[in-house]
């Protein structure tokens, strides 16, 4: 079961119940507040205690600021990639779509007149639109950096995938196919490089041992300067994917 209460000082909060819940349960989220709770203790919800009020209430608080800051796609923004230029352009014939064209190192994604860059869906909209191109990029430049790096440095690699991967760069798997994240596209070169060689490290060690250091280090002697900007960029690159 579930009902909305609209409570004082909080607002709206769903009321769930669930058979194998623990007592009762308080859950904050970017979207709702909910009390998990079994049939039998429903009565004992309300009133909420003073201290749990101010734990939601503080929660609450901490996801609103976030979403303020939260980075949104605009008509004005222009986002580089490593092989192409991302930027906006009103179509007055588009009605409810947007469109997309790559031309000349330069991805442009056509939006009707009026479009609602802070609705949550023409967001996921633009950005699927950029996975899209830089899945498209990344089939065609990362394989071939990878087999450049692998001769220069006499690696042995099966396979190159690429996929659509948020939180995390690159693997390997003790077959030595070696799979990137598209969005690798959204960093500078150099570390672009760092993560290829890391992952082709990977295919002599599959652990962070010494010997896999010991190797990524002899290649790249500045490995310390590049894992930090690499945690920067992360923070920049989070935001657009």
């Amino acid at each position: 079961m579930k009902k909305i209460v609209d409570y004082p000082q909080i607002g709206k909060i769903e009321v769930c119940t669930r058979r194998n819940c623990n007592g009762i349960r308080y859950v904050v989220s970017e979207k709702y507040v909910r009390i998990y709770t079994v049939p039998s203790l429903l009565k004992n919800i309300f009133p909420i205690p003073d201290d749990k009020i101010k734990w939601i209430l503080e929660n609450k608080e901490k996801f609103a600021k976030k979403a303020e800051e939260k980075f949104l796609y605009n008509i004005d923004t222009e986002l580089d990639t490593f092989s192409f230029k991302m930027k906006f352009a009103v179509e007055t014939k588009l009605v409810n779509q947007f469109s997309a064209k790559q031309q000349n190192g330069i991805l442009t994604i056509f939006v009707p007149p009026e479009t609602d860059f802070q609705n949550a869906k023409n967001q996921s909209i633009i950005k699927n639109i950029l996975k899209q191109f830089l899945t498209k990029e990344a089939k065609k430049i990362l394989p071939e950096k990878v087999k450049f790096f692998a001769e220069k440095y006499n690696f042995k690699f099966s396979e190159v995938k690429i996929t659509s991967a948020r939180s995390r760069w690159g693997s390997c798997n003790n077959k030595k196919r070696i799979a990137f994240s598209c969005f690798l596209l959204l960093l500078p070169e150099n570390l672009i490089d760092m993560v290829i060689i890391h992952e082709l490290c990977h295919t002599e060690q599959m652990n962070h041992g010494t010997k896999f250091y010991a190797r990524l280090r002899a290649i790249l002697p500045n490995l310390d300067e590049l894992n930090k900007a690499i945690k920067v960029e992360e923070k920049r690159v989070k935001s657009y994917v």
